[in-house]
């Protein structure tokens, strides 16, 4: 899994040395509590990348009301997977994933993802994606949230959040 992955890097003597983990086509993975993934406090510089496209993309889906994805550190990467912010879509699941991804890292980049922040009235985001950190990249994400998903507030939101680029986004939901 990719949480076995990145704490068997944080508890090796190498951290944040710009590994990379590459996540196979198919593979899917549940973010399932507040800091998935807590370990990434140690690895500055780590990228997780998905390798596939369209459907085959890796996919990580928010499973949970306070599930939460922190970002917090320096240089982290998330590339090119299916993103399940507000949980399967799966008629009947209601959930609303408060914050799915908090961004405080300075220079951290999502890019090339499917990002579906909403399916239904009753599967919705607070904020999907709140950025606090400098020097980002949020690119080349194609951002989906059905007509019916209204979140409480937005999809990306920047606070004291400075040089962020944002480029070639394709963003579709209501607002």
């Amino acid at each position: 899994t990719i949480e076995e992955a990145v704490s068997d890097l944080a508890t090796g003597s190498l951290t944040s040395q710009g590994d990379c983990i590459y996540v196979l086509q198919g593979h899917a993975e549940n973010v399932d509590e507040a800091d998935w993934l807590s370990e990434l406090s140690t690895l500055a510089g780590l990228s997780i990348v998905g390798v596939g496209t369209g459907t085959m993309r890796p996919r990580l889906t928010w499973t949970i009301a306070t599930s939460t994805l922190l970002m917090d550190t320096a240089n982290l990467e998330l590339a090119n997977f299916n993103l399940y912010l507000a949980g399967a879509h799966a008629a009947g699941s209601a959930l609303t994933v408060a914050e799915p991804i908090t961004v405080s890292g300075a220079g951290c980049r999502i890019v090339n993802n499917f990002i579906y922040w909403g399916y239904d009235a009753d599967q919705i985001v607070g904020t999907g994606i709140i950025w606090t950190g400098t020097d980002g990249v949020f690119a080349n994400n194609r951002c989906i949230a059905l007509v019916a998903a209204q979140p409480t507030e937005t999809l990306l939101r920047l606070t004291a959040a400075d040089r962020i680029q944002i480029v070639g986004n394709y963003i579709f939901g209501p607002t």
